[in-house]
């Protein structure tokens, strides 16, 4: 049996599916990122997913806009506003973002379901966002550090995948179309790290969640792909940095550990900004609350070397770099005592207070440290009297060994979505996804349009 054949063997059947008790930490993924969503749908990429010549006209959602779009489209907008403020949760080994890929091309599923007559229950949407997960853990097992070593942004690449494979659950494609779903998006599939900092990088999220979606539409309507497409001499895993890494025994070996930790190794975020920044953000706001008042000559960080690598913009002049500099994150938050969503608009960023600070910053690689996507830090501040404090945070607020609770999830959708309190409702529906007999009552308030998004966006 091919790798690819086995693949598509374990999303059709019933081993991927979550245990009970794991859907109302599913539903806490659903509920984060719908809330990254629908702060985001103003932003610039998600705004282009909805008015360019790309888009058409169609009944699924398209969330916080009052409009729909057709099935594809949609999954592309919601995609692109789920990352557009790189708020949205991280997974190891996946070395992505599964929740802004998954659940708009899940979603969109269910709509075009719902079209054809079925009526798609909250624990439908659950149990194929964690197919997907599974997938991509799995593939991501294989595949990391080579894949994303070698230039990938994993989101986009194993994330068209996932995409497919969640989608294909939610239909019940049989063994054969699904091969041929995950097959298709596979050679469909792309995503760059270069785009970090830029519109790009969210639109890939929203790419592989389209991408996915028309992969698992092409195969139900009996396109076939090319065999072996995952593991083949030309396949994906060769031509992705990562030749020889996926057989059909390591591939049954990584899903089988990936159905019981998948959901365990989701990391939720603290900071609207690259994973790669918060556990240096959590060590410089203790550093503050502990010193604050007095006057800073430096500060240092050690880091991750990995972390060095991603943060790449040391002096940003836009929103979208400063979310990948880890010096600009540092300076707002000892300047603010804070880094939140106002953190990252034009006028921020140009702050001659944080500007003054980012100079006075070094961040340099910490050479015994091993990257494992903690990306432990460890700073010291400098004062004018010549004392120092120093702070090593070995990993962020977020991670699975410092889980955030539901609570603190229910406080950041909250804020996310302040500026539309019609959305504050279906907060508490998305946490009652399990018993939630119909998935369009929730649909009806979350595409409801809130004034803010008719602006253009300046970040």
């Amino acid at each position: 049996m091919s790798a690819t054949t086995l693949l598509a063997e374990a999303v059709n059947g019933a081993g991927v599916a979550p245990r009970p008790e794991n859907h109302p930490r599913l539903a806490d993924m659903v509920l984060d990122v719908l809330g990254c969503t629908l702060a985001g749908v103003g932003e610039r990429a998600p705004r282009a997913c909805r008015d360019g010549a790309v888009a058409a006209p169609g009944d699924a959602t398209v969330f916080g806009t009052g409009t729909g779009l057709a099935p594809a489209d949609a999954a592309l907008a919601n995609g692109a506003a789920a990352h557009a403020l790189d708020f949205d949760d991280v997974q190891q080994p996946w070395f992505g973002h599964p929740s802004a890929v998954l659940v708009p091309a899940v979603w969109a599923a269910a709509d075009v379901e719902s079209a054809r007559g079925r009526r798609v229950t909250g624990a439908d949407v659950l149990e194929a966002v964690h197919t997907g997960l599974v997938v991509g853990d799995g593939i991501g097992a294989l595949l990391n550090t080579a894949h994303y070593d070698a230039g990938w942004h994993p989101t986009g690449t194993i994330g068209t995948l996932a995409a497919a494979a969640a989608t294909a659950h939610l239909w019940g494609l049989d063994v054969r179309q699904t091969a041929d779903a995950l097959g298709l998006a596979a050679a469909s599939s792309g995503g760059l790290r270069v785009s970090f900092g830029s519109d790009a990088k969210p639109l890939q999220a929203g790419l592989a969640a389209r991408a996915g979606l028309t992969a698992a539409g092409l195969a139900r309507a009996g396109a076939r792909s090319a065999a072996e497409t995952i593991e083949g001499a030309h396949g994906f895993a060769a031509t992705h940095g990562a030749a020889g890494a996926i057989t059909p025994t390591l591939l049954a070996d990584a899903l089988e550990v990936a159905r019981d930790q998948a959901l365990a190794r989701i990391s939720f975020k603290r900071y609207p900004s690259c994973s790669a920044t918060n556990a240096a953000l959590d060590g410089v706001l203790e550093l503050r609350a502990e010193c604050g008042g007095r006057t800073v000559r430096t500060i240092a960080c050690e880091i991750d070397p990995l972390a060095v690598r991603l943060l790449v913009h040391h002096r940003p002049e836009v929103p979208a770099q400063a979310k990948f500099s880890l010096e600009y994150c540092l300076a707002a938050a000892w300047v603010r005592g804070h880094l939140d969503l106002t953190d990252f608009t034009p006028e921020a960023v140009a702050d001659p207070r944080v500007r003054d600070l980012m100079d006075r910053i070094a961040v340099r690689p910490a050479g015994p440290m091993v990257s494992t996507g903690d990306f432990p830090a460890h700073l010291t501040v400098t004062f004018d009297d010549g004392t120092t404090a120093t702070r090593h945070v070995l990993r962020a607020q977020g991670r699975p060994e410092l889980p955030l609770g539901r609570a603190a999830l229910q406080d950041k959708f909250a804020a996310n979505v302040a500026h539309h309190p019609a959305w504050l409702a279906a907060g508490d529906m998305i946490l009652s996804l399990p018993d939630c007999d119909d998935l369009r009552v929730v649909s009806d308030i979350l595409r409801r349009q809130a004034p803010a998004t008719t602006k253009e966006s300046v970040r």
